[in-house]
């Protein structure tokens, strides 16, 4: 079977593909909050870059400490 290019892909396929993109690079960057070790946490913080720039998903977090960034950890707590 053929690949197939971003051309054949819909609108919706393609807003779901980047939603699921971006809600694994605030998962792994929220994940990374949680360490102790400054090491891991710079890995973490890397692989959720790289994530997000594989998937050209945009970059926008949260601040650190900001209200929506504790909205934001609390309900990826939830979904765990």
């Amino acid at each position: 079977m053929a690949e197939r290019d971003a051309r054949d892909r819909s609108p919706i396929w393609e807003a779901g593909r980047r939603n699921g993109v971006k809600w694994a690079v605030e998962f792994v960057h929220a994940y990374a909050l949680e360490m102790n070790d400054p090491s891991a946490r710079a890995a973490l913080n890397t692989c959720a870059d790289n994530m997000g720039r594989a998937g050209q998903a945009p970059l926008n977090f949260a601040e650190p400490g900001s209200p929506e960034h504790e909205a934001r950890r609390a309900a990826l707590r939830e979904k765990k």
